[in-house]
């Protein structure tokens, strides 16, 4: 394979990858839109919780580190074995459950997720724990 063959082959992924980003934000946007009516009255207020405890973010050291992280709150990510299949269709949902657990076929919308909770819990926490995330033949790369 050559240079420009990766160049293609990355730009194809790059295209493919904002099409169905679009897909998926047009998607859920008219889903949103079908199921949303006027808002009903507030409810009653609850009790009030535990205290909680100061969350810091990891330091380059790893000192201070009391951001939990938990590969179920993101979700795995679980490719098809098929290297063709990366970029088809064919397969059906791009994202499905089992039980509890949320899993990702597509590539991208799996780093899309990741960006979203490192921007929340922090790049670092993000990069030393992702790999717990990966299912299948992603766990081979």
């Amino acid at each position: 394979m050559t240079a420009e063959d990766i160049q293609q082959l990355i730009s194809q992924v790059a295209t493919n990858f904002q099409q169905r980003l679009d897909q998926h934000t047009q998607t859920m946007s008219a889903m949103v839109n079908q199921h949303q009516g006027p808002p009903g009255p507030q409810g009653p207020q609850g009790p009030q919780g535990p205290a909680g405890t100061n969350r810091t973010n990891t330091s380059r050291s790893g000192a201070n580190n009391t951001i939990t992280f938990r590969p179920n709150d993101i979700g795995y990510f679980n490719p098809p074995k098929d290297r063709g299949a990366l970029f088809s269709r064919e397969l059906g949902q791009d994202i499905y459950t089992e039980g509890s657990a949320t899993y990702y076929r597509d590539v991208f919308v799996f780093v899309s997720t990741l960006r979203s909770w490192a921007a929340q819990k922090g790049k670092d926490t993000i990069k030393r724990n992702a790999f717990q995330c990966l299912r299948g033949i992603a766990q081979e790369w």
